[in-house]
């Protein structure tokens, strides 16, 4: 259809699940963001282990989806998917080519059945273009407007790249946004973020949040530790989940510097979040192969560390060794869950959840 046939037209940025703010670009197009602009502000400083990494990190889009009900038959996106930034791609360089070919950059589904897929490679701008299947009357004419069937449509916004929306369009009489929900918070790394997950909808946040009956805004960030400062407060959170500190693994640390870190960001997050729910998780299963341990790295010490400060803070706290089992059958590569240990893992830690405190994994 051309753009003039369309009946019903609405900024795309509208229908923005897991984005509490927005970037208004040139030529009308938004740039949906899970980080806060002060945040940024504080992950891209000096005092952040990699502020270069976190700002590319940050601009990702993960666990962001456009999701609504209409009746239309035919509708477009205008949709704009940034490269690759290098930070990703450094990591995206040590997969088997197998695997990396399955990886998709946005997805598409349609009454919760995939409909389309962007690989990564699908940088630049698109006008996505989604047929929705209409039933016919009776004596096999198309239905009038107003009168065809609604469907869900849910386009999952990528995990490893950056991606702006501007327009949807379609031929019925309606976009309906999602119903209101409760927030699951994650503040995490990279595992968290969605690396290398094979699509944007199976991370493993996304994964506890349909469990739960959740929306979730994901502050997963590559690269990221505990920093004092660099969190924030969420409306509506119903859960708050910290899974931090994979990533002492990789470089020298002390032992005093990181608690003095860790108390600082439980404490900061506690406060924050006084009237909600908060879990703590200590780092998940990995293998030493692809990505070994620093000589100099206190990492052999940070569950202990991670369990006394949550404690101390009176807050639950779950062993991530726990969740996940240490079989490669689960990992993309050494460090990150695929799609099925993703799901295992979400799967897990929601049993555990319906434990009684003291009675949940450690």
């Amino acid at each position: 259809m051309e753009v003039g046939e369309w009946s019903i037209s609405s900024p795309a940025s509208k229908f923005l699940l897991g984005a509490p703010w927005t970037e208004k670009l040139a030529h009308g197009w938004v740039h949906p963001l899970r980080i806060s602009p002060n945040q940024l502000r504080v992950i891209g400083s000096c005092s952040s282990w990699h502020p270069g990494l976190f700002k590319q990190m940050v601009a990702c889009t993960s666990d962001i989806q456009v999701a609504f009900t209409t009746d239309s038959s035919e509708l477009t996106l205008d949709l704009k998917i940034d490269k690759v930034p290098k930070g990703a791609s450094s990591v995206l360089q040590l997969l088997k080519a197998t695997y990396l070919k399955k990886l998709s950059s946005v997805f598409v589904t349609v009454d919760g059945k995939p409909y389309k897929n962007f690989s990564l490679d699908d940088a630049g701008e698109h006008t996505l273009s989604i047929h929705l299947e209409t039933e016919t009357s009776e004596d096999n004419l198309a239905r009038l407007p107003g009168f065809n069937d609604t469907h869900y449509v849910n386009v999952y916004l990528p995990c490893l790249q950056s991606a702006s929306v501007k327009n949807l369009r379609g031929n019925g009489t309606f976009f309906s946004p999602d119903e209101p929900k409760k927030k699951l918070v994650v503040f995490g790394d990279s595992i968290a973020q969605g690396f290398v997950v094979e699509r944007p909808d199976k991370t493993w946040p996304r994964c506890l949040a349909k469990r739960m009956k959740l929306e979730v805004v994901n502050q997963g960030i590559g690269g990221q530790v505990y920093q004092s400062g660099s969190y924030t407060f969420i409306e509506d959170a119903s859960l708050v989940i910290v899974a931090l500190g994979a990533n002492y693994r990789y470089e020298k640390c002390s032992k005093s510097q990181v608690t003095y870190d860790i108390q600082n960001s439980l404490w900061q997050i506690s406060q924050m979040y006084a009237d909600t729910r908060v879990v703590v998780l200590t780092p998940t299963p990995y293998f030493e192969d692809a990505y070994p341990t620093h000589p100099y790295s206190c990492f052999a010490e940070i569950p202990q560390i991670i369990e006394e400060v949550a404690d101390k803070f009176g807050l639950q706290c779950i062993s991530g060794e726990k969740l996940l089992p240490q079989e490669k059958k689960y990992f993309a590569d050494d460090v990150h869950p695929n799609s099925k240990g993703a799901a295992l893992l979400a799967k897990n830690l929601f049993e555990a959840l319906k434990q009684p405190v003291q009675d949940s994994l450690f």
